[in-house]
């Protein structure tokens, strides 16, 4: 590959040291960035030069497109020795799931906290089982739920809380202490890279969007709303949040046809 910037090979470096990347999950975050319509497709070279630039190897990504075509995430379509890649439809729906989770500059809105509590009858897991919607259980036979006003379970008692009112032994229970620590990390990371002038080149701002936004969504998708609704706009995944979504309006995403022409030119 050409020669890296000296400033940029520290960012996409510091942006490497907030976790390690997995490379299917790193080409599922690629594809579902930049594939904004149905049927989309990315060609195999630009997931090479993508991925180059993130320290992976084309060894690595071309297992990696094996295993997600074997899990019907990917179709691929080869022409000659170059091959295209797009989301199935069940890797287009499941990608589009989680959107808001993921490009959301603002927690859900309307969210309730509910204690949970159920019958002497049930058993220790069962409130988990009874209840369909997101749940945190903090002892035996009680549990935080969200939005549990159209749920309608006989033997459980319904009570909202005011995220004000809960204790802080239960609001540590909410996220992991490695969790925070992580979003603390990536926040630091987007910040220092948001510190810096932007790359000029297009191919480079794409590889530091996509870093900064696949490590945000390996993080968000740990879990759902309740710890924004129990921990409020304080907590690290807040302002992990804050910065993400303006590292995103930064690096904006570019159309597939501009980066197919950009990585054409790009020895790797």
């Amino acid at each position: 590959m050409n020669q890296i910037d000296r400033t940029i090979s520290q960012q996409i470096g510091r942006l490497l040291e907030c976790g390690p990347l997995k490379t299917w999950s790193v080409l599922v975050t690629i594809m579902g960035d930049l594939c904004t319509e149905r049927g989309d497709q990315i060609d195999g070279r630009t997931l090479t030069v993508l991925t180059a630039y993130m320290g992976i190897t084309s060894q690595a990504v071309r297992v990696a497109l094996h295993r997600l075509r074997r899990d019907g995430w990917i179709d691929s379509t080869k022409t000659g020795r170059s091959a295209t890649h797009a989301l199935t439809h069940a890797g287009w729906d499941q990608t589009q799931a989680v959107r808001r989770q993921i490009y959301s500059p603002c927690p859900r809105s309307g969210l309730d906290v509910f204690l949970a509590v159920a019958g002497p009858d049930m058993t220790a897991s069962g409130i988990n089982d009874l209840i369909s919607q997101e749940t945190l259980q903090i002892a035996p036979r009680t549990a935080l739920v969200l939005n549990a006003s159209d749920l309608h379970a006989p033997d459980v008692l319904f009570t909202r809380l005011s995220p004000a009112s809960i204790p802080g032994w239960v609001t540590e229970t909410v996220v992991s202490d490695r969790t925070l620590a992580e979003y603390q990390l990536l926040s630091e990371s987007v910040g220092e890279v948001l510190k810096q002038t932007a790359p000029s080149q297009t191919i480079e701002q794409t590889v530091l969007r996509l870093l900064i936004l696949h490590q945000w969504r390996r993080l968000r998708l740990r879990h759902g709303d309740l710890p924004d609704a129990i921990l409020q706009k304080d907590w690290a995944g807040a302002t992990a949040r804050t910065l993400v979504a303006r590292a995103l309006g930064t690096f904006r995403r570019p159309s597939l046809e501009a980066l197919r022409q950009l990585c054409q030119d790009i020895a790797i």
